[in-house]
């Protein structure tokens, strides 16, 4: 490593040198490139190990993507880009596939698919921060539907919503994933990647007031039964509101919160 001294300042990259700068330090750092060429991470023996690593990452990552799109009804209620835990999780279910070889290791969702159950897309005041109380659910493969019981909820009680916000309502959605195996080349989902989700939003409600159970009821709506290797997603969030005029509210953009509720 080398520092630069002189009134020449830059920083990136120029023949075989990187230049960069390091927090708690005020110059510029200077190292020369090293490391493994491409040609030799793609071809060579000793790097067997890494190519089997990377393929096996890049299903993880798939399998995390599919979750998140899986999600979009509730993506915005996150207060953090959650999708390296999603990647992270993936990876864990992908090791307990003992029947593939390293390197070609598959992502059964539908063999592990209690893992997911909640999963928070937040880090700072989660679901359960919020709403103190159980939220019930139970999911019907067979008809690819769900029935969500949100309790009765009184402010300070068993509710404590984030913020000054005027108003909340909850947010439901409901969407399947397919399990990832690999097929010789890199990792596919074993039926359609285009995303099923239903969702559905409860009225806004004055966060003062006391909330009365409800019990919510959501369905795919499909036309045929489920494979064996497709997962129900089930999950809830709570948004926060702010008034625009005497009858139109809408989401702050900050202060909710979301978990994955069930799988089935």
């Amino acid at each position: 490593m080398a520092v630069l001294k002189n009134a020449v300042q830059f920083t990136g990259s120029l023949s075989g040198l990187s230049a960069y700068t390091m927090k708690g330090f005020d110059k510029i750092i200077f190292r020369t490139k090293g490391g493994a060429s491409k040609e030799q991470i793609k071809k060579s023996p000793n790097f067997e190990r890494t190519r089997e690593n990377y393929t096996e990452f890049s299903g993880c990552a798939k399998a995390g993507s599919s979750i998140h799109r899986a999600l979009f009804p509730l993506k915005h209620l996150a207060d953090h880009n959650f999708m390296p835990t999603l990647s992270a999780l993936a990876k864990r279910i992908q090791l307990l596939d003992k029947a593939g070889k390293r390197g070609e290791r598959s992502i059964l969702f539908s063999q592990h698919r209690y893992l997911l159950e909640g999963f928070h897309l937040n880090k700072n005041t989660t679901l359960d921060n919020v709403v103190r109380h159980p939220i019930y659910c139970s999911i019907d493969r067979a008809t690819a539907s769900a029935a969500i019981q949100l309790p009765r909820l009184i402010p300070q009680v068993n509710l404590f919503t984030p913020g000054p916000y005027p108003f909340y309502r909850f947010i439901i959605s409901l969407s399947i994933i397919t399990d990832l195996r690999f097929n010789g080349t890199d990792f596919t989902a074993l039926s359609s990647t285009t995303p099923q989700v239903a969702y559905l939003y409860t009225e806004w409600h004055p966060a003062r007031q006391p909330f009365e159970a409800q019990t919510l009821e959501i369905s795919m709506g499909l036309q045929e039964a489920l494979s064996d290797n497709k997962t129900l997603l089930l999950a809830a969030g709570i948004e926060m509101g702010l008034p625009v005029t005497n009858l139109l509210t809408e989401g702050a953009g900050e202060g909710g919160c979301a978990k994955i509720l069930g799988v089935g």
